[in-house]
């Protein structure tokens, strides 16, 4: 049985109570990924989530990685074209220690400078190899021909090698001070913890993260396939 509850600031939270090993798995999903990119620099979003991964107001990149080591769990995050989503594993006992780390890594950014200079070049340096690959590339035109060329959803979350260079940290604050709310947040939660704990856990989120109104793009329908089409990508 799913269970759910939604907490005063929109967050909504589903669970399911899974016994059978003493394991927790959560997922927070927040909707808009690259869709809320700015066009003219697509790419944000999946800086985003490297970014938070590193360090946070109290903890360097290597205290976090310590942190998160030592409770024996994992946390990631990544972007999709719709959603940014943060996952983590962890053993039921860690599961008060693992969401506090979650919640912040979520509400207290470090926004280290040097971290992220280095993960825009890590971010050309893959942009760069992916060029080279016929299944990368396959992917980029597929986009393309599903969405047509202007269309926001056209393009790979990780941008190109130009709109990632242009990349600002206040770009970065930005998008998250605009787009990060619970109002378009939701938890699920499965393994070895009850409904009640579950909610009672998410509390804290519940009361701290503020919630705003984010304005999501009115975006052109994708062009109608009509019939079936093969199409060759000269490299």
């Amino acid at each position: 049985d799913v269970w759910s509850h939604t907490y005063a600031n929109g967050l909504r939270i589903y669970g399911v109570e899974h016994t059978e090993l003493p394991l927790v798995q959560i997922s927070l999903t927040l909707r808009g990924g690259m869709l809320l990119d700015d066009p003219s620099k697509v790419g944000v979003a999946n800086l985003m989530t490297d970014i938070l991964m590193e360090g946070t107001e109290n903890k360097t990149p290597l205290e976090l990685e310590k942190a998160i080591d030592e409770l024996g769990a994992s946390i990631n995050m990544f972007t999709s074209p719709q959603s940014i989503i943060i996952q983590a594993n962890m053993l039921a006992s860690r599961l008060e220690d693992t969401y506090a780390l979650i919640e912040e890594i979520l509400l207290e950014p470090r926004w280290d400078e040097d971290e992220f200079s280095r993960i825009k070049k890590e971010t050309i340096e893959t942009i760069s190899r992916r060029s080279a690959s016929p299944a990368s590339i396959a992917s980029t035109v597929y986009s393309k021909l599903l969405y047509g060329s202007g269309h926001i959803l056209s393009n790979s979350t990780l941008g190109t090698s130009e709109s990632v260079e242009s990349i600002t940290m206040d770009d970065m604050r930005a998008y998250y001070g605009e787009n990060f709310s619970p109002s378009v947040a939701h938890v699920a939660i499965v393994g070895d913890v009850s409904q009640a704990d579950a909610i009672e856990l998410f509390g804290s989120l519940g009361e701290r993260w503020t919630a705003r109104e984010v304005p999501f793009p009115e975006l052109p329908d994708p062009p109608t396939v009509t019939e079936s089409k093969l199409y060759f990508v000269d490299v």
